[in-house]
């Protein structure tokens, strides 16, 4: 954009530079662009303005300041004029297009696109040209979206706005999209090499295939012989590794392997190129042994690594084995060999060697079966030395176990034994005896036991000299050989193995069935099970020699090695099947694996029990269990030792839930004057269990929202004897919802819960209005609520000390209460005395629920004269003119002692309202802390009661003292003391 203006002058400092303001559109806001120094002399100024800078198409504003060179500046807002041009730059175009950027370009295989430039000024705007590789189209004026037509190949795409005064826009930046729907050609060339060393690997090369939408090759392998080609791998590279433990590669196998190559657009080509070759992974070398007495070098090795990784069978397969003497060439395959001999379906044999050498061994497998002999790559080679042994070897495995106090001592065992065919077939003595050294921080001492065979596979020995208890020993155990008939000269122990104990004579392991895993049901003593596909689960604990469970988290079992569990059908824990009687043992070596962190106890189970032929266990049937511990060499070191089992028990088999139940809901209002919750009432029919019995039942209370029932409290009852069949104690708010579902499981003492019972739906009816409690001009007194839809009948309730409203004793006490059908009830003259008789009333439905209590209302100094007749019922009734805040009664109010009520156990607040507001009652302790918020919402006017049971927001109990109650409704705020 181009800007020339006529230069001004300053007569008094002079003129310093030009201010260029500009405005992007006419909503747009003018900003300084640029400063343009003044020019002496010229007649006129310019600037220009780069559209890299600009970047829209719309109408572009521009406004010149100045400023003199003290520094004062005419800005754009006190300029005189102001000119604007549409800036020509070209439309912004995006690609419509299912694309792929692949190094920088974009792919796509579609042969049609849309060119998109919404966003573009169309004001002034005639048409639009469409550039597509090379050839123009016409586009409206209206039109920001065309389809064309793209070739194979790389297309070029650009769009420029003509406009109204014959001037056009640059060309949009050129869009660059390749669409290429042509596969990439096949490879030229496969080599398939088998491993030229010991992994028998495959590897697979070929040469590249070229796309300009990138590269990649799918590998199919086939086993042939075995079926046809699979996709096997794919790689951008132009090499691949089929290894040999990842891909179940079979020795002597030949594979084929065909590559294909394909673009990252999904373009694949369908002509492969392939090659084949065979699978040579050699034999592995497992032992190469020297026996000196016959000077016999024996090796052993196994092929394939695997049993099932061979595609020939053994008795097929010729193994060429080489030995080298002293050193192994570099090149053994061509070098000479000491001796070298083949046989075939066997993986051992041996040569005669001349002692006090090295020797090297390899070998390679080859296949007879095809004729073509294919053969292994050779083994890796293993060394052995040729030489005879001049030491003893020490003994390994020494165990140490201390006794119980019954029989006091330490128990010594060793393995691991000196046999070797040489001298024991010349009759020469190898290990005469052994030494046995104690150590303590007070002595040593030192001992010689000789065994009974100087070729040992174990030995034992029990220490009881001087030990003391709770001491710490320290034991080696060092071969010796005394008689000398043959070079060499002497024999020495190679190693010595030690071993540290504590002398703990209370070290016992005593393990005991956990009887807790099974549920016990305390008026019949005896324990259930539920089994779990026909199963038990039997876990145990450790005890010390006191009877006192100690902690195994460690798995430290003090010694403990295995535990013997036994299961039965019978108290004889006899095993006779001709009889139906059934025992098993478990032996269970004690490991991890039989430690469950969740429970902290060592476990085990026993399955199948409802076999015929195991156990015959059915429902009702009782599983007979016992228990052992033993160390390592099948001692039992009870306290005092003992090989009984520890302890008996016996637990019944209950998988059958109770049978289904029927259960109804009934509601009636609660003893608190509260209008918005009611108490539930339960009754269900008697579920008889015949094994284990009812133990107590599952309660779920659900309420309709939004045309589903959402669980909102749940418990459990436990029936204090099998005929409870009923439960009150639920408390649900209409606040909450208007429907609701009772749901009840019953639960055995197996734990087998039954839920195929129907549930209890009702409805809680809206309370009723008490409207007037008036007396007549012939001193009758009336009551007038309002009617309730749904409901039939009403009961109203009356009695002369609100704390008493709604107490359950008012309901059998005919001189407290009414139940009526209609919407009023009036009493006889002279019936209420003289006192004040506070009054609430309930609806009733048909099938027996009852709403929440009505507001609370009173009459106070009943005699002839007072009042009028009712002819009509309005609501401001009772209606006070004042806001007020009560006292509480009583006041002070007793405490809770042990959950046991003293008095009353709760206050009564009255509160007036003489309009309708929001209102708020809560309770303060000494710290201006809130304890409980009793009332918290928008009330009608009226007399309202509310009580308070001295607990928290948190349902506990509070400490006896001072507390304030606060009431807040509009501007009315009035505080008062309670005492608890």
């Amino acid at each position: 954009m181009l800007i020339h203006w006529d230069p001004v002058n300053d007569p008094v400092s002079g003129l310093k530079e030009y201010l260029v303001f500009r405005k992007k559109g006419t909503g747009g806001t003018y900003e300084m662009v640029a400063t343009v120094p003044a020019q002496n002399g010229a007649s006129q100024i310019s600037y220009q303005d780069s559209f890299a800078s600009i970047d829209t198409s719309t109408t572009i504003y521009y406004r010149i300041g100045s400023r003199d060179h003290v520094g004062n500046c005419r800005d754009f807002d006190d300029c005189a004029w102001e000119v604007g041009a549409r800036c020509l730059l070209g439309p912004k175009v995006k690609l419509q297009a299912t694309t792929k950027l692949i190094n920088g370009s974009l792919f796509t295989t579609q042969t049609k696109v849309i060119l998109d430039w919404s966003g573009y000024d169309l004001a002034n705007v005639i048409g639009f040209v469409a550039l597509v590789n090379g050839s123009q189209m016409q586009v409206g004026a209206s039109t920001t979206q065309i389809q064309v037509d793209i070739h194979e190949g790389l297309n070029r795409l650009a769009v420029k706005a003509l406009f109204d005064d014959g001037r056009e826009s640059l060309w949009s930046d050129t869009l660059q999209v390749w669409r290429d729907t042509t596969p990439p050609p096949p490879v030229s060339w496969v080599k398939v090499e088998n491993d030229s060393g010991y992994q028998g690997n495959m590897y697979v090369h070929w040469s590249p295939s070229s796309d300009p939408a990138g590269v990649f090759y799918r590998i199919y392998r086939q086993q042939l012989g075995a079926g046809g080609p699979v996709l096997w791998a794919t790689t951008s590279d132009t090499f691949w590794t089929d290894y040999y433990e990842a891909a179940s590669l079979r020795v002597y196998q030949t594979y084929k392997y065909i590559v294909y190559p394909a673009d990252s657009l999904g373009n694949f080509q369908m002509t492969g190129t392939w090659d084949s070759n065979y699978c040579n992974k050699p034999p592995i070398i497992t032992h190469l042994s020297y026996d000196q007495e016959y000077s016999k070098l024996s090796i052993n090795w196994h092929t394939p690594p695997y049993p099932d990784s061979s595609a020939v069978a053994l008795q097929n397969l010729r193994f060429d084995v080489k030995c080298f003497q002293d050193s192994l060439p570099v090149d053994f395959i061509a070098s000479s060999y000491y001796k070298s001999q083949s046989v075939v379906g066997d993986t051992a044999m041996w040569f005669n060697v001349e002692p006090n050498h090295d020797y090297y061994c390899v070998l390679r497998g080859v296949e007879l079966r095809s004729g073509r002999y294919d053969s292994t790559n050779w083994a890796k080679p293993k060394l052995v030395e040729a030489k005879l042994v001049t030491d003893i070897p020490g003994v390994t495995n020494l165990y140490l176990q201390p006794q119980p106090t019954d029989t006091t001592g330490i128990f010594i065992s060793w393995e691991s034994y000196w046999q070797n065919s040489y001298w024991t077939a010349h009759e020469k003595k190898i290990v005469d005896f052994f030494r046995i050294i104690r150590t303590s921080d007070t002595d040593t001492l030192v001992r010689d036991f000789t065994p009974s065979s100087a070729v040992f596979t174990s030995a034992q020995f029990m220490d009881r000299e001087d030990l003391v208890p709770l001491a710490k020993y320290t034991y080696q155990v060092i071969p010796f050989e005394v008689t000398q008939n043959e070079p060499p000269d002497s024999l020495f122990p190679e190693t010595n193995v030690v071993a540290t104990v504590i002398n703990d004579t209370d070290r016992v392991f005593i393990p005991q069935i956990d009887k807790s895993q099974f549920s016990f049901h305390p008026q019949k003593g005896k324990y259930y099970f539920r089994s779990e596909q026909h199963s038990i689960r039997v876990e145990w604990r450790w005890l010390d020699n006191q009877g006192v469970v100690f902690d195994t988290s460690t798995h430290n079992t003090r010694g403990a090695q295995i535990v013997q569990v036994e299961a039965a059908n019978n108290s004889d824990f006899l095993s006779e099947p001709s009889t139906g009687k059934y025992a098993k043992v478990k032996n269970i070596i004690l490991d991890p694996s039989t430690w469950d962190e969740d429970t902290g106890f060592y476990h085990t189970y026993f399955r199948e029990l409802n076999s015929p032929q195991k156990f015959n266990i059915y429902d009702g049937d009782t599983l007979f269990l016992r228990i052992k511990g033993l160390d390592r060499w099948g001692h039992d070191p009870k306290y005092p030792s003992s090989v009984k089992w520890d302890g008996v028990v016996s637990v019944i088999l209950d998988d059958t839930p109770p049978p289904p139940i029927s259960l109804t809901a009934s509601s009636r209002a609660v003893t608190s004057p509260d209008s918005n919750k009611v108490d539930l009432i339960l009754s269900w029919n008697l579920a008889i269990d015949l094994i284990s019995g009812v133990k107590n039942y599952k309660i779920f209370l659900d309420s309709l929202k939004n045309g589903n029932y959402i669980n909102v409290d749940s418990l459990v009852f436990i029936p204090a004897t099998v005929k409870d069949t009923s439960f009150t104690n639920i408390t649900i708010s209409k606040s909450v919802a208007a429907e609701w579902r009772v749901r009840i499981v019953a639960e055995d003492w197996a734990g087998n819960q039954q839920r195929q019972n129907s549930p209890a739906c009702f409805k809680v009816l809206p309370a009723p209005k008490l409207l007037a409690i008036k007396m007549n001009s012939d001193s009758t007194i009336t009551a007038v609520w309002s009617k309730v839809a749904n409901s039939d009948h009403y009961y109203i309730e009356y009695v002369d000390s609100l704390q008493f409203l709604g107490n359950p004793a008012l309901r059998i006490s005919p001189e407290n209460h009414r139940i009526t059908t209609d919407t009023s009830y009036t009493w006889p003259k002279d019936y209420f005395g003289n006192k004040r008789y506070y009054f609430h009333v309930a609806a009733i439905s048909p099938t027996h629920h009852e709403s929440g209590w009505s507001n609370v209302d009173s009459l106070k100094g009943l005699f002839p004269g007072h009042g009028g007749v009712i002819s009509e019922v309005e609501d401001n009734l009772q209606v006070p003119s004042t806001f007020q805040l009560c006292q509480n009664y009583p006041n002070p109010f007793p405490v809770r002692l042990s959950d046991q009520r003293i008095g009353s156990v709760e206050t009564i607040i009255e509160y007036h309202l003489p309009s309708t507001h929001r209102v708020t009652i809560r309770i303060f302790n000494t710290l201006g802390q809130v304890v409980r918020t009793l009332v918290d919402e928008q009330k009608e006017a009226g007399i309202y009661l509310v009580r308070w049971d001295g607990r928290n927001e948190s349902g506990q109990d509070v400490a006896s003292g001072i507390y304030f109650y606060v009431m807040n409704a509009g501007n009315y705020r009035a505080i008062k003391k309670a005492l608890l």
